[in-house]
């Protein structure tokens, strides 16, 4: 059931079909991981019925079935309807937040009932909160399998132990320091889209030695040089086999975990982007260096003209509004002066 007519973001989404006027059901399940008892955790999808023109059951939903979960909590609301084209390209995100009374795993999955003849499903996500938040498109941000979506430098692996989180989160990725070797962990993340921004962030620690010296030279010699680096670098690759690079650092000061995050606008807003290489950066440095819940998410369309270092967009658009309204009640305030 993969397809390339509809994709959100990536290379492959999940394609549906029900016959038209038909009300059966179809559905791609899988089971989940370990799950706690008492935590609350939410599944999310997007869907596109963009190209559906029947409608004859409950149309596309989520469910979580297992694990003592309540009637209540196993079902998302369903889209029953053609979603716009116009809006997100048809997209819509649907979810479903859920307590399991006992521990283990349960299965999840997406349903159609009688929503035909075409549907798409991409961008799941199943995570730890009490409602959905921005789709992080990094494969195992967390770290938590090994051996999955990240590609290791000579000096970088896996770490059980040392974490920003405990127990059975408590899972990261250590780069060992060396003067002369470049060593980093990487992942190439396929996207596939034109126009977009997006913010990279993650924690990390280090007893890291200070970058006083740049190697590299030109407009964007922060982002590509690999001497005494303790940061995260996107290296972004446009369909036209371009490349253009972004690096944020972390702080050498600090031997404690520290966040970081930069938003990531590409230059070439007309040209679309065809992946993202996002790197755990710790290059002829010393010491050893962890890494851990890394985030790679696409922002909302807003300005980043005016960003701030280590400012999301959220805290953009936020402080763009109170701003505004500063701005505003100055404005007044002038106008009341020259009436008096």
């Amino acid at each position: 059931m993969t397809g390339t007519e509809a994709v959100r973001t990536g290379e492959k989404g999940c394609k549906g079909w029900i016959r038209p006027g038909k009300n059966s059901t179809v559905s791609a399940t899988r089971t989940t991981d370990r799950l706690y008892a008492g935590v609350e955790y939410t599944l999310s999808a997007y869907v596109n019925t963009s190209q559906c023109t029947s409608f004859r059951g409950e149309g596309v939903y989520l469910k979580v079935t297992g694990l003592g979960i309540p009637a209540s909590e196993q079902k998302s609301e369903s889209v029953n309807y053609q979603t716009s084209a116009g809006v997100d390209q048809g997209w819509v995100r649907l979810s479903v937040t859920f307590t399991p009374q006992s521990s283990g795993t349960c299965t999840i999955g997406v349903y159609n009932q009688g929503a035909g003849p075409y549907f798409y499903v991409d961008d799941v996500q199943l995570e730890r909160a009490e409602g959905p938040s921005s789709l992080n498109m990094l494969e195992n941000g967390s770290l938590r399998y090994w051996g999955h979506g990240w590609k290791m430098g000579s000096l970088a692996s896996f770490l059980e132990g040392e974490s920003l989180f405990t127990g059975e989160d408590a899972y990261s990725l250590q780069i060992q320091g060396d003067a002369y070797t470049e060593s980093s962990a990487y992942q190439e993340v396929p996207i596939h889209q034109t126009g977009k921004t997006y913010v990279l962030s993650g924690w990390a620690k280090a007893n890291a030695v200070p970058d006083n010296e740049e190697k590299a030279e030109g407009e964007d010699a922060a982002a590509r040089d690999k001497y005494k680096q303790f940061g995260l670098r996107a290296i972004l690759t446009y369909s036209t086999g371009e490349k253009e690079y972004h690096y944020v650092p972390f702080h050498p000061d600090v031997t404690e975990w520290q966040y970081t995050s930069t938003a990531i606008v590409p230059k070439k807003g007309n040209t679309e982007v065809a992946s993202i290489r996002v790197e755990c950066a710790y290059e002829r440095n010393q010491n050893t260096a962890y890494f851990d819940n890394l985030s790679l998410t696409q922002e909302v369309a807003v300005s980043y003209t005016h960003l701030r270092a280590h400012e999301t967009g959220r805290n953009l658009v936020c402080r763009l509004l109170l701003e505004k309204k500063k701005n505003t009640k100055k404005k007044t305030n002038k106008k009341k002066r020259k009436t008096e």
